[in-house]
């Protein structure tokens, strides 16, 4: 019980860590200020037409490419100095133990993508300021874009377009959209935050921000592949797990090359899972250096 809560302490000092830190300040106001701008042309649609909002707006930002890569960039900027070692890091090893203190960290990844992740879907909720109106359908104003993004490519309003977002309306319900999508996202920062304190175990601590970005970047790089050579879904983006929040990405249909949800919940999951362990294995092993913060 008290290494529990000790464990829950070392969680807790990361986020009062937050309050004094520049980059998680920057980090929160550029997801803000990039959802607001993503966000931009359907508000104004919404303000014309006086058509309100409904709270299932994140699947089709998290469908977009672009606003799909730029949100999990942001949650690489977030964590790229984890662990923590901060200045007390002698003093809690000296009295809770090492493994207490990475059992902190890992504790702190997981929960602090789920703050970020929660802060991502609030935002594109505050956004529309009084134009938002709770339904547990799409509602008349997402769905008529949706389908003129169909027929007509894009809307300028920032979210998925052209098939995609017929794919999301026809496929899924808002419940069902949203929660996958929050769900993988959440995991997929989970995943990177594991990812960058691994490697900052074991290498220098850029090396964890530059993986990190690789696999961000790398669902760009295989929508170009398949782009190039005509494929739809490539093989490639089963290896690819930050692509599986983008709903374009997961299979709806039988027959469809591309990776089921059911697949994507378990490989991710089982991944964070795989990365705790060798994460708390490694700093049995390894002395932390105190490093000025990022």
């Amino acid at each position: 019980m008290d290494n529990a809560k000790n464990v829950l302490r070392v969680c807790g000092n990361n986020f009062l860590k937050w309050r004094a830190n520049a980059r998680v300040l920057v980090t929160f106001l550029l997801a803000a200020i990039f959802l607001y701008s993503a966000t931009d042309g359907l508000r104004a649609i919404a303000v014309e037409s006086d058509m309100a909002v409904t709270p299932w707006v994140f699947p089709f930002l998290s469908a977009n490419d672009a606003m799909h890569q730029l949100l999990f960039l942001l949650a690489v900027f977030l964590f790229c100095d984890a662990p923590n070692p901060y200045e007390q890091y002698p003093y809690i090893c000296a009295r809770c133990g090492r493994r207490v203190w990475a059992r902190g960290q890992v504790l702190y990844v997981f929960s602090g993508a789920a703050v970020y992740t929660a802060a991502l879907y609030g935002f594109s909720l505050l956004v529309f300021g009084p134009y938002l109106s709770f339904s547990t359908q799409w509602g008349k104003l997402l769905r008529t874009l949706a389908n003129a993004a169909e027929a007509l490519g894009d809307t300028g309003t920032g979210l998925a377009t052209g098939s995609v977002a017929g794919r999301i309306l026809s496929y899924y319900t808002p419940l069902q959209a949203t929660g996958l999508t929050l769900l993988l996202t959440w995991l997929g920062c989970a995943f990177l935050g594991l990812l960058m304190f691994l490697l900052n175990l074991r290498f220098h601590r850029a090396v964890g921000s530059i993986v990190a970005i690789a696999f961000v970047v790398m669902d760009y790089f295989l929508q170009v592949f398949t782009i190039g050579q005509g494929f739809v879904m490539p093989v490639l983006f089963f290896f690819s797990p930050l692509s599986w929040s983008n709903l374009a990405r997961i299979q709806v249909r039988p027959g469809e090359f591309s990776p089921p949800a059911w697949y994507a919940v378990v490989v991710l999951l089982g991944l964070v899972v795989l990365l705790s362990a060798l994460s708390l294995h490694a700093m049995k092993r390894r002395d932390v250096e105190i490093l000025p913060e990022v």
